[in-house]
């Protein structure tokens, strides 16, 4: 048995940016992006194939180009020299995303410190800090957080939390409780995306149900790589990015294969796994 995950592949803001995109490349418009539109670099292999420019500072943007702004956004920085350059530019970063870097600027001061649930490194983590007035400090888990308190005085001090919108809602939710205790007049946003929460409890619940689980998505993905370890909780479980990887993988000993996706992995990604595994499934049934 085979079943694919019905919150498996685009979200919304992933979907409305790649609208965006293939839009202007229909039209004839000369386009690069900061940065990787999405984390599927098989999708950013297809827009190189088709003249974007992957751009990885403003001044790699040629001026007969228009710039567009990743989903997981830009550092506010960023976005203050392209308009002192008067650059043009269209801003695909995701609503959701947008969403935490205007709490992150409206409710912070010199003397706030905001705790940011998150991957460091991600560019939708290093934009929302670019947002932060006063201290911030970021925590990739429990531990981290642990860690953050441990050593940190937070008398006197506004404290906001919000997170990054792909982080592992049930470690949220324990970090959550630690702050409640430990700081109890922080202010605390759960910026999780809907979509995120709805993904990973869909991923929990067929992992249950399933003896393999596959998990297709960009190796750069921090919602795959959570899908991942939400999935391997529960059962083995195979992160992919597109059904070539597995083409040799022996799938004879399992008999129920659940198919997730990370929100950055296109829909052919997808039909291209199933359709692996109902060929698989036809030459069993063809050689018994």
């Amino acid at each position: 048995m085979i079943t694919i995950a019905k919150t498996a592949g685009f979200c919304f803001g992933v979907a409305r940016a790649v609208d965006m995109l293939e839009k202007m490349i229909a039209e004839g418009t000369k386009v690069a992006t900061l940065g990787s539109l999405i984390h599927n670099p098989i999708y950013v292999d297809s827009l190189k194939q088709r003249g974007v420019i992957i751009a990885q500072s403003i001044d790699e943007v040629p001026e007969d180009y228009t710039l567009v702004l990743r989903t997981h956004g830009v550092p506010l920085e960023i976005k203050n020299e392209l308009d002192k350059r008067q650059i043009k530019y269209i801003d695909a970063t995701c609503p959701f995303v947008r969403k935490i870097q205007k709490i992150a600027y409206e409710n912070t001061a010199d003397d706030t410190v905001t705790l940011i649930a998150g991957d460091k490194v991600h560019p939708e983590v290093v934009a929302i800090k670019s947002y932060c007035k006063g201290e911030c400090m970021i925590f990739g888990d429990l531990d981290e957080l642990e860690n953050i308190v441990r050593y940190n005085s937070f008398d006197g001090k506004k404290v906001i939390v919000v997170s990054q919108t792909t982080f592992n809602v049930v470690v949220f939710e324990s970090c959550v409780e630690y702050i409640k205790e430990k700081i109890p007049d922080a202010i605390i946003y759960n910026t999780i995306c809907k979509a995120t929460e709805d993904r990973q409890e869909e991923a929990r619940k067929l992992s249950k149900e399933s003896d393999l689980m596959i998990v297709l998505g960009g190796s750069n993905s921090s919602n795959t790589k959570k899908l991942g370890d939400v999935c391997q909780e529960n059962t083995k479980t195979l992160v992919v990015e597109s059904a070539k990887e597995l083409q040799s993988f022996d799938f004879s000993k399992y008999s129920a294969i659940g198919i997730t996706a990370g929100a950055s992995t296109p829909s052919n990604i997808i039909d291209e796994m199933n359709n692996l595994l109902k060929v698989y499934k036809k030459q069993v049934e063809n050689s018994t």
